[in-house]
Order: structure tokens, then C-alpha cells, then sequence
């Protein structure tokens, strides 16, 4: 299965403005189950694996594979056409 991991911070101005903009809007279109929110700062372990160094960072992850991988500005449309 598909699935969006979203890099964040609380403190992080974009991060916030894309839970709301983006993020927040594909959840509701596809369903809680193919995003998964990762607080960066909570969990630094996960975010390293995946070498996310800026944030906000979105991956899109299929079958064990990095399909898109996307750093600050987040586009819905292109998000939503890797998911699907």
C-alpha cells in the first residue's frame, strides 16, 4: 500500500501552513490511512532513516520503495497522483 509520510515540527511555520493547506485536505480526500504524520523533533530516528534534513518533507512510500520525495513547498495534485 501507498503512503504519505509528512515530515514536521510544532514550531515550524511551513510545516503548519501544509498540514492545513495540503496535508490536511488529502486526508480527508483519501483517508487517515495513507498519511502518516511524523514529528521530525519526536521522533529523530525515523527521520533520520529516511534522511529528511529540512522540513516540511514529504515521501510518498510504496512497497518498501521511496516513489516521491518532496522538501518545503508541498503540492496536493502531485502528492495525490503518487498515491493513488
Amino acid at each position: 500500500m501507498k503512503q504519505l509520510l509528512f515530515f514536521h515540527a510544532t514550531w515550524c511555520p511551513p510545516c503548519r501552513r501544509a498540514e492545513k493547506e495540503v496535508i490536511g485536505p488529502l486526508e480527508q480526500e483519501m483517508g487517515p490511512k495513507k498519511i502518516r504524520r511524523i514529528n521530525a523533533q519526536e521522533d529523530p530516528q525515523t527521520a533520520e532513516r529516511y534522511r529528511v534534513t529540512k522540513l516540511p518533507t514529504a515521501i510518498v512510500e510504496g512497497d518498501g520503495e521511496i516513489l516521491y520525495r518532496a522538501v518545503g513547498n508541498l503540492d496536493q495534485d502531485t502528492l495525490k497522483r503518487f498515491l493513488e
